[in-house]
């Protein structure tokens, strides 16, 4: 296995994820809800601009994370969900210090998300 330290690692792990989030029984509906059933090359060209500024040093991507996600219809369930196969999929494709520097942001954004859903009903605002 290889360190995650490039844009072409950075983007085949989240084509290979997107892919696997579309599926998901929890976070697919999200993901298409979100993003729809079309073409997500758009969205994924962003989402490796924010990992390759986050991981690599970039200056790509110019905006944070957390006001994107404050529209979405998410719960802790499916930050956890998140979690748990983002982490699985980084430890089963590469290893070194950017991964582990991958691993322990992926966690942040977790704990982050999750402090900010605040609970509620089926309808209403998700971020506090």
């Amino acid at each position: 296995m290889t360190d995650l330290d490039t844009r072409r690692k950075i983007d085949a792990l989240l084509q290979t994820f997107y892919q696997q989030a579309r599926t998901d029984e929890l976070l697919g509906p999200v993901f298409l809800g979100a993003l729809g059933h079309g073409d997500w090359s758009g969205h994924l060209g962003t989402v490796t601009d924010f990992w390759c500024t986050v991981l690599l040093g970039e200056s790509s991507y110019p905006g944070g994370f957390m006001w994107k996600h404050m529209r979405l219809p998410i719960a802790a369930a499916h930050v956890d969900r998140w979690t748990e196969m983002f982490s699985s999929l980084i430890r089963e494709t590469h290893m070194g210090p950017v991964t582990e520097e991958a691993l322990r942001r992926v966690e942040i954004m977790g704990e982050v998300l999750r402090a900010k859903i605040k609970p509620r009903g089926e309808r209403g605002p998700i971020i506090q």
